[in-house]
């Protein structure tokens, strides 16, 4: 009787010591469980951000090109091209793309038809030319009345042409407007469908080094500045995608500072885009990439408002403190100065 006791208690304890040590396998295992999820949650956490800016594919607009190289581990920039030099803008007030660059004049338009445009930083300065058949004895902007004169919807340089001509007294219906994009100037000019046009310093460039244009004037106005191109997004993508907009702003800076005292750069890319790039180096004066946006840039803006105001083609003027967001700016500066 004892032994067989002897054996019940031999059996209980060897079952207890099984339990226990099922019950820590099962502890290890459930602990191992939980110690995969956090890292389970950062890897998820570690996504890729990433983002598409819109830009027309032109001269101006290549060093966007170089984003990409300039841009955080885990970070990524899709560049997406357009043909029409206002799709990038209108993709943007969609919601299709992140960021996009866009001609201030067009900015302000869109902030007047509702749109939530926001303006983060400078892009492309200067770049304005007034260009007129080699054929024509045309020399002087007063020439231009009764004329057929090229321009694309939107851009600067047509805002600043007609505030010359506005300046000058002269009515811009005694001219022949022609609107069409950039890309279709210069074959406009030679086969004799325009007699002038105002557009960018490489399109200019290129019709007076094959000698069918000539440059009469470079149409600035004092008090409106040098602007001509920014990098544009909406309040809803800032709600949306601040991040990537920071690395966007944060790029467009290390590029502009890599590529503006670069004379030849872009040139090799010139005759893909159907440019002379002898023409574009004769003009390298004539335009300029940069980042930059200070408070001239807003006061300058607002007078190229008050022109177009006055000139009746703005019914009214657009809200500058809801137009520039400068957040961007200012933490790119305080992370470099880090």
């Amino acid at each position: 009787m004892k032994k067989t006791h002897n054996k019940i208690l031999l059996i209980f304890s060897l079952t207890i010591i099984l339990i226990f040590a099922l019950c820590g396998c099962n502890t290890n295992t459930a602990s191992q469980e939980n110690d995969s999820s956090p890292d389970d949650t950062a890897s998820s956490s570690q996504e890729e951000v990433s983002g598409i800016i819109g830009i027309y594919s032109s001269f101006p607009t290549l060093p966007v090109f170089e984003y990409p190289a300039y841009m955080s581990e885990g970070v990524s920039c899709e560049v997406k091209e357009y043909a029409q030099s206002l799709q990038p803008l209108k993709e943007l007030i969609d919601g299709s793309i992140d960021v996009c660059v866009a001609p201030l004049p067009a900015v302000l338009d869109a902030q007047l038809d509702g749109a939530s445009v926001k303006i983060l930083c400078n892009f492309y300065q200067k770049g304005s030319s007034l260009v007129v058949s080699a054929d024509k004895s045309i020399s002087s902007i007063d020439e231009l009345v009764g004329k057929t004169v090229g321009y694309t919807e939107g851009s600067m340089e047509y805002a600043l042409l007609i505030i010359n001509l506005y300046n000058s007294g002269i009515d811009r219906s005694s001219i022949t407007w022609k609107e069409m994009e950039p890309s279709q100037l210069n074959n406009a000019l030679k086969t004799g469908k325009i007699d002038a046009y105002c557009a960018d310093a490489s399109l200019a460039g290129t019709a007076f080094q094959e000698g069918y244009g000539k440059i009469i004037s470079y149409p600035y106005v004092d008090d409106v500045g040098y602007g001509n191109m920014v990098l544009v997004t909406t309040q809803e993508k800032i709600k949306e995608n601040s991040d990537w907009i920071q690395e966007i702003v944060n790029a467009n800076y290390q590029v502009m500072e890599m590529s503006a005292p670069l004379e030849n750069y872009g040139l090799s890319s010139a005759e893909a885009l159907g440019l002379n790039p002898e023409g574009i180096s004769l003009e390298k004066d004539n335009y300029q990439w940069c980042w930059d946006m200070e408070e001239e840039y807003v006061m300058f803006t607002r007078n190229l408002c008050n022109y177009l105001y006055q000139m009746g083609i703005f019914k009214e003027i657009p809200d500058m403190n809801q137009l520039f967001d400068f957040s961007f700016l200012e933490t790119r500066s305080q992370e470099f100065v880090r």
